[in-house]
């Protein structure tokens, strides 16, 4: 019984291989920062752009085998709550005053 019929396993495996690296240092920032927070550890870079990317495929993937096995659009979309846009207005203010 194929619980989501049409979708190409091969086509996903190869999409979530492509972000091994990112994955790779994602995992080495957040071990490193965990392990080592009162050192000066230095991981391999994370940028938004990569993480926002990730996200971004990860939704997708979620998409193309949710609607295969419901028959059904789905939207999987990040939402920010409200006190987080404030809570990095106040801190991109606070930010601009001490420059």
């Amino acid at each position: 019984m194929d619980l989501a019929p049409g979708i190409d396993m091969h086509s996903i495996h190869d999409r979530l291989k492509k972000q091994k690296d990112l994955l790779r240092r994602i995992r080495q920032y957040r071990n490193k920062r965990a392990a080592h927070w009162d050192m000066a550890a230095k991981p391999d870079p994370v940028f938004v752009g990569e993480s926002r990317q990730l996200l971004m495929e990860l939704a997708s993937i979620f998409n193309e085998i949710h609607g295969a096995h419901d028959k059904n659009v789905w939207s999987f979309r990040p939402q920010q709550y409200h006190d987080t846009d404030r809570l990095l207005d106040r801190l991109r203010k606070r930010n601009q005053r001490n420059l």
